[in-house]
């Protein structure tokens, strides 16, 4: 996971429990994992830690972080719900010519 390697060069100060201001590049973002947010909106967006969320979490867990992950992560991404979304199976589509319309009003 690129986040994950990008994590570990940045600067991590813990403001409170949740909460952490990581410095990367002369930039400084607010990480809350509570409420899974990152000021670079990464986080928010993809629901799946951004490499200052990657930082706190290693600030926060120090060698056990790798689990934890997961669990600041979607459960969209969670091989539970790949396996769920294709258990039915899916039927590809017909050529249009062998659609079968109702008539239009």
């Amino acid at each position: 996971m690129a986040n994950k390697n990008l994590g570990n060069k940045l600067l991590v100060h813990q403001i409170d429990e949740d909460t952490f201001s990581v410095t990367a590049n002369n930039e400084i973002a607010m990480v809350h994992l509570r409420s899974k947010i990152c000021s670079c909106r990464e986080f928010d967006l993809d629901k799946i830690p951004c490499q200052h969320a990657m930082a706190a979490l290693r600030h926060k867990f120090g060698d056990e972080y790798g689990k934890m992950i997961y669990e600041y992560s979607s459960p969209y991404y969670k091989v539970e719900s790949y396996i769920l979304a294709y258990a039915d199976p899916i039927y590809p589509m017909p050529a249009e010519e062998f659609w079968n319309l109702p008539p239009k009003f």
